[in-house]
């Protein structure tokens, strides 16, 4: 069947991502008319979905394959699965304009960051939405790994990506990683009264994280 290859090829591409250059994203902070953080559970059993070799749901029992999509939900640079959005959040808390900051400035405008690690098992997502209440960008973060996931074309998203001939997909479909002070956005998710994942305390990530000064 095409659909284990697929995945694989799939979730190994969109866990790479690609860097952008921080200058112009701030504007969707500014655009935005507010911003929600939430926090997720791991993806398990109840996660699972059917479908078939091709993606979509098959006509007969004998196509329909169980699948768990992965821990995140920025599936590309403008697609999310919302259901999984919906399905996973414990909490969830709205930002105000100074807390929208000091955001604005850990992720992209930090003069420390903390070295990315290969993994990426987030269970924070900050939510951007216009004034008609559409999503228009998505922060996804994991603050065990340091990394930070950035979709920020979901009123406009590219096509999810088919393989050519010759084995290569289009870089622009991908998530735009950053790197960012990961410590900074453990503390807003603290103020913010959601949980910090595998760590019990702030304090803890304070004692662990070692940042690294911005070239």
């Amino acid at each position: 069947m095409k659909l284990i290859p697929f995945l694989f090829t799939f979730l190994t591409l969109a866990s790479k991502g690609q860097t952008f250059d921080p200058p112009v994203i701030p504007k969707v902070f500014q655009e935005a008319s507010f911003c929600i953080a939430y926090e997720i559970k791991d993806a398990d059993k109840r996660e699972e979905r059917l479908i078939t070799d091709s993606g979509i749901l098959g006509d007969g029992p004998e196509k329909k394959i169980p699948y768990i999509p992965p821990s995140g939900v920025v599936i590309s640079s403008g697609h999310l699965d919302l259901a999984s959005l919906i399905s996973r959040t414990t909490r969830q808390k709205k930002l105000t304009k100074k807390q929208l900051a000091s955001l604005n400035q850990a992720a992209f405008k930090s003069k420390v960051l903390y070295p990315r690690m290969a993994c990426h098992d987030p269970h924070h997502i900050f939510l951007f939405y216009n004034e008609h209440g559409m999503p228009t960008a998505c922060l996804e973060v994991c603050l065990s790994c340091n990394t930070i996931k950035f979709a920020h074309r979901l009123l406009d998203p590219p096509p999810l990506p088919e393989e050519s001939e010759d084995g290569k997909i289009d870089d622009n479909w991908r998530a735009i990683t950053l790197e960012g002070d990961i410590l900074a956005i453990a503390t807003l998710c603290d103020q913010l009264g959601l949980g910090l994942g595998k760590y019990e305390s702030l304090e803890v990530i304070q004692k662990g994280k070692k940042p690294v000064k911005k070239k």
